[in-house]
């Protein structure tokens, strides 16, 4: 069906051919958006796919504090998944309970923009987000896995971002 209407030119077949045209640049689109392990109402804080990997990093979590205040609310938890979508390899921390204490930010600030991160160590090994005009990925037990592709930094506009929520933990 597809090489009839790409190779005649009579009657309907223009119209066949954009169809067609928006179909390919549809599929083009869905592969463009990046995908998260976050499953809704989860907020996704940050999400991409790792350069070369196939694999997917989220952090996922509830509103970290209620509109107004400074302090996480009680059910605020956060949780950083790792692996291929629909196949999670690494999650941490296990517990939702308590796992905001789990995580702490960092900003640093310069001339050229900011640089945020989100760390977290598990077994001794260290885990940062990183998300800079530099740099968005991760480092993990000292390697950097770089993102491609597009970044989702925030699912729900009534929440508050990753570059907020950074600031939030930091010391």
């Amino acid at each position: 069906a597809l090489a009839t209407s790409l190779t005649t030119y009579k009657g309907g077949t223009m119209s066949r051919l954009i169809t067609l045209h928006s179909i390919v640049l549809s599929l083009f689109a869905c592969n463009a958006i990046a995908q998260t392990h976050c499953i809704p109402p989860e907020i996704t804080f940050f999400s991409c796919t790792i350069a070369g990997k196939q694999k997917i990093a989220s952090l996922c979590g509830t509103a970290f504090k209620l509109p107004g205040e400074s302090n996480f609310s009680d059910e605020s938890w956060l949780q950083y998944r790792f692996g291929r979508l629909g196949a999670i390899e690494f999650r941490y921390p296990n517990s939702k309970h308590d796992s905001i204490s789990k995580f702490t930010g960092e900003t640093h600030r310069s001339i050229e923009g900011s640089d945020h991160a989100l760390w977290f160590s598990n077994k001794g090994t260290n885990y940062s987000i990183n998300y800079s005009a530099y740099y968005v990925g991760l480092w993990a037990a000292g390697k950097k896995l770089p993102c491609s592709g597009n970044v989702i930094l925030q699912s729900d506009r009534n929440s508050t971002d990753f570059t907020e929520l950074v600031l939030n933990l930091s010391p």
